[in-house]
């Protein structure tokens, strides 16, 4: 009886210090993935990859699910806050241990959604947005835009949506503050609020998602094998 407690006692102990190893090098492959994302993201974001045990993933390179968090990222010349990237089936190196392996994965898909604040929007100079209400699909721009060598002053309702993968302004209404401009001005200030953004997404991948919301315009972007950033 004593032997088998003693071997019962000595398995318990090695499955502990294999969860433990298998925890450390989780720990560490998630930090080095972190890093080399750094660069590509502009903020070091947190790395978190699901599934037990690591060591079995690690090992074969094929992981099953790695998601991607951060406040805030930086996509080419794009601001995004609340950045989440779900990459599911990835495929790595074995033993992924820097960051050349690490540029080296290939995801089988990748969902990521995020904002787009409205400050960051590429808009004309002096004009700033918001959200029209509660409404999901306009937004409120005010401000002023050169004509004619006019400024005139504005408020406008603009609808927003996405075609071919980009997002679309167009004018609803638009309401002049101080007296109505002239047909022609009034309609070249329709023509500039009438926009076409294209903002930076992982190669690869394309916009299939947009919502108004209160900070700025919800996306959503979705791609298949999709190769990490570089």
């Amino acid at each position: 009886m004593r032997a088998l407690v003693g071997m019962l006692v000595a398995l318990v102990v090695l499955l502990a210090l294999a969860v433990g190893a298998d925890r450390v090098v989780d720990y560490n492959v998630e930090k080095r993935a972190a890093e080399s994302l750094a660069g590509q993201l502009g903020t070091t974001p947190d790395v978190d990859v699901a599934g037990f045990p690591f060591l079995t993933q690690w090992g074969s390179g094929r992981y099953e699910r790695v998601t991607v968090t951060a406040d805030r990222a930086t996509l080419g010349d794009t601001r995004v806050e609340d950045v989440e990237m779900v990459l599911s089936d990835l495929r790595a190196p074995a033993y992924v241990s820097n960051e050349r392996d690490v540029a080296a994965a290939t995801a089988g898909s990748l969902r990521m959604t995020g904002t787009l604040p409205y400050g960051s929007l590429a808009l004309p100079a002096g004009i700033k947005a918001k959200r029209n209400g509660t409404s999901r699909r306009t937004v409120h721009l005010s401000g002023e835009v050169e004509v004619l060598g006019q400024r005139p002053k504005f408020e406008a309702v603009v609808r927003v949506s996405l075609r071919d993968g980009q997002v679309r302004l167009e004018p609803r209404s638009v309401d002049f503050l101080g007296g109505i401009p002239s047909a022609a001005i009034t309609a070249l200030v329709r023509d500039n609020l009438t926009l076409t953004l294209s903002p930076d997404v992982p190669e690869g991948t394309a916009i299939t998602g947009l919502a108004v919301a209160d900070d700025g315009l919800d996306l959503t972007v979705t791609g298949t094998n999709v190769t990490m950033p570089r």
